[in-house]
């Protein structure tokens, strides 16, 4: 319309004047609406014919990138094979990295935890493997060799005889025990269970004041002698005009120790700091950096250590009163320390005591470092348990702690516990239990399970020779063996001989089939000296199983000047008298099975006749009117009634259990 209106403008006269030059402009202007023509420019132009270029170009590379991709990924994998069979190489000549724990060996609340450790640890199956040991009242154990036994041993004609019958169990190397427990002590990484809160330190108060009333009373020093009990001694001797030996015995003793609780300061300071609920800790300790928690520490264990090293003191005239001193001493440096001692510090009072074969005061120190207060075990601390354990001769439990460390008995150790529903939705309590090896309790609680290292296991190895559980012991060493495990040469040696000692055919044969599945896991690891005790122990082991092969040519060494026909009329000479003595070894472990039945019998009828007589009479004194009337079976045993109802109900709880069930089930290995 617009153009229309131009075009009649162009055409009509115009006489030049205002109004209509303003009309005809107005009619002429172009519209605002309207679209303009643009002209295209040379940068449209470029980026347009740049962008179909690149489409093309990278259309027609595409092809030789993919092909260079691949040629790439190949290399890479090409290298990664490498560097694995080269790590594969490296490790097979350096220990397992998994037997060592990591800086700490806690692993739970700060940044030195190696998590991939723990995860190749789980994946042995290490806690799953002691779990399948069962409880230890189900271990069975090697039965004692008789002095009959030791005559046909003899007589045999073996030339290892007197060394099996000299061959002694494996004592405890406590100065390995304590080195180990110091260098443990000197690790500062280890994040130790330290007091945050006031209240947090009014507990380790109470239980320092605890720990030292309970050694006292160990130590019988937990009262002074009054005068009343010596005015009553006195009262006594008089009345007996001084004929009563042991009175007067005591009198003297009661006398002598009033003489020197008065005489000895240290005595009266402890009383005193005792009764003024020592110890005192500032409150200054929460704030205490962790270095000189560990230097504290240090200083506390060295000073009990030295009590323990130091010759008795010349007021002692007994074992007793070496012992009274040395306790003393100790209660007084827990009472004056400055800090609140660490799980370390128990250790080494528990390794002292053991040392000194005070197993009952040592008893009391593991309750209160193990079920009262709050600290978490390391490494060495368990170590010293088992050894605790294994001195002082239970085996249940020694057992038990197992269990404990496996997470399998309803009291695990102080490691780690979160309930599942706390886990449940917390991202940081959740990478701890995908981490770590976890169990799950049936409370709904989560365990942490305790680290097992070489130094570890083989003390646990070293309970189960303890305590004559071949079979246990050889399965554990076995595993070992399966998983790479090092096991001791002495233990090795230890279990080796035992195997000979018991005739036991069926374990001997166990460690000559781990062996030989795994031999590069033992012989490169021993001595000249140990290989030569090794292979003669592993020929005896053979004989015994009745294997006629030399062990010197299955292990490629020199067998000697003999010759094969020699050596191998040698083999059945001792086969045979291996043979004689087995067949006298099963003699003796079934006569052993008969009297322990014959023993079962016996109690059991004992308890059968207590328990009739018992029936009868409560039968003879109730009313004729409400007894119950016999019939033809009942008249001919009184009380059958009353018995059988016992034994219906389960009611026999008697002497036969207590008298048969142990001895039964190791004989029978049930």
């Amino acid at each position: 319309m617009q153009s229309l209106w131009s075009r009649a403008a162009g055409q009509a006269h115009l006489c030049g004047c205002r109004g209509c030059q303003q009309v005809t402009s107005a009619m002429t202007r172009p519209s605002t609406g309207r679209a303009i023509r643009r002209k295209v420019r040379f940068g449209e132009v470029f980026t347009a014919f740049y962008s179909s270029i690149m489409a093309t170009a990278a259309v027609v590379d595409a092809k030789f990138k993919d092909d260079r991709r691949q040629e790439l990924n190949r290399q890479i994998e090409e290298v990664r094979a490498d560097l694995d069979r080269l790590g594969r190489t490296a490790q097979s000549a350096l220990p397992d990295p998994t037997l060592v724990p990591p800086s700490g060996d806690i692993l739970n609340r700060y940044p030195a935890c190696l998590e991939q450790d723990y995860r190749q640890q789980r994946g042995r199956g290490i806690a799953e493997f002691f779990d399948s040991l069962g409880e230890a009242s189900t271990w069975r154990r090697t039965l004692p060799r008789s002095a009959e036994m030791d005559t046909w041993w003899k007589s045999s004609g073996l030339p290892e005889a007197e060394a099996i019958l000299s061959t002694r169990k494996q004592e405890t190397d406590f100065d390995a025990l304590e080195r180990a427990l110091q260098l443990e002590e000197s690790d500062t990484s280890i994040a130790h269970r330290l007091p945050k809160t006031m209240h947090h330190l009014l507990r380790r108060r109470r239980d320092v004041h605890g720990l030292v009333t309970q050694l006292l009373k160990a130590a019988e020093l937990t009262h002074l002698v009054g005068r009343k009990e010596i005015r009553e001694l006195m009262r006594e001797s008089a009345q007996s005009e001084g004929d009563d030996p042991d009175l007067q015995q005591r009198l003297w003793d009661v006398w002598r120790r009033r003489e020197m609780q008065e005489s000895d300061p240290l005595r009266r300071s402890v009383r005193w700091m005792q009764t003024e609920f020592y110890p005192r800790y500032p409150a200054t300790v929460l704030n205490v950096e962790r270095s000189r928690i560990v230097q504290a520490t240090s200083e506390l264990n060295e000073s009990i250590r030295a009590i323990f090293a130091s010759d008795p003191p010349r007021a002692s005239t007994n074992l007793e009163e070496d012992f009274r001193q040395r306790v003393v001493k100790i209660c007084y440096n827990l009472l004056v320390a400055p800090l609140p001692p660490t799980i370390h510090t128990y250790s080494t009072i528990l390794l002292g005591l053991d040392r000194m074969g005070q197993h009952a005061a040592a008893n009391r120190v593991l309750v209160y470092m193990v079920y009262i207060s709050i600290f978490e075990p390391t490494q060495q601390s368990v170590v010293g348990l088992f050894n605790h354990y294994k001195v002082s001769g239970n085996m249940e439990r020694f057992g038990q702690l197992i269990r404990r460390c496996t997470a399998l008995d309803d009291k695990p150790l102080k490691i780690r516990r979160k309930s599942f529903v706390h886990i449940d939705g917390h991202t940081q309590l959740t990478r701890w239990a995908r981490t770590k090896d976890v169990a799950l309790h049936s409370s709904g609680d989560v365990y942490e399970r305790l680290w097992f290292s070489n130094g570890l296991i083989n003390t646990i190895i070293d309970g189960l020779l303890w305590y004559d559980c071949l079979g246990q012991a050889v399965r554990t060493v076995a595993f070992c063996w399966g998983m790479g495990i090092q096991v001791l040469s002495q233990s090795l040696m230890q279990l080796m001989d035992q195997c000979v000692e018991a005739l036991d055919e069926d374990a001997a044969f166990a460690v000559l089939a781990a062996f030989f599945r795994n031999p590069e896991h033992i012989w490169p690891g021993l001595t000249d000296k140990e290989r030569r005790e090794f292979r003669a122990r592993l020929q005896r082991l053979m004989d015994l199983c009745g294997i006629d092969a030399s062990a010197a040519e299955l292990l490629a060494q020199d067998r000697g000047t003999s010759t094969p026909e020699e050596e191998s009329a040698a083999r059945q000479t001792r086969q045979r008298a291996y043979r004689v003595l087995r067949i006298k070894r099963g003699t003796d472990v079934a006569k052993s099975v008969i009297e322990d039945a014959q023993a079962a019998i016996d109690a059991f009828a004992a308890f059968e006749e207590e328990e009739l007589g018992r029936a009868w009479m409560e039968r003879t004194s109730q009313p004729a009117s409400s007894a119950h009337p016999p019939t033809e079976d009942e008249d001919t045993i009184p009380g059958y009634t009353e018995v059988a109802d016992l034994e219906n109900e389960g009611g026999f709880t008697g002497p036969l259990q207590a008298a048969s069930g142990t001895r039964l089930s190791s004989a029978f290995g049930s």
